[in-house]
């Protein structure tokens, strides 16, 4: 995971992110999943979430 967020900062950084892309890509593998899987997976993957969110403003 630490390398993942290494290389988009550097990718960011060299301005090599295609954010229009970037979004369309994962707006349209969320509402793929969230209907395949259902409520299940989009509880999860907010508790996922939410739980990062607390750690960091905890850290």
């Amino acid at each position: 995971m630490i390398y993942t967020i290494t290389a988009l900062l550097m990718f960011v950084w060299n301005e090599s992110v295609n954010w229009g892309l970037g979004l369309a890509v994962g707006a349209y593998v969320g509402a793929n999943l969230s209907v395949k899987k259902g409520e299940a997976i989009v509880r999860k993957v907010l508790f996922v979430a939410i739980f990062v969110i607390v750690l960091k403003l905890l850290i």
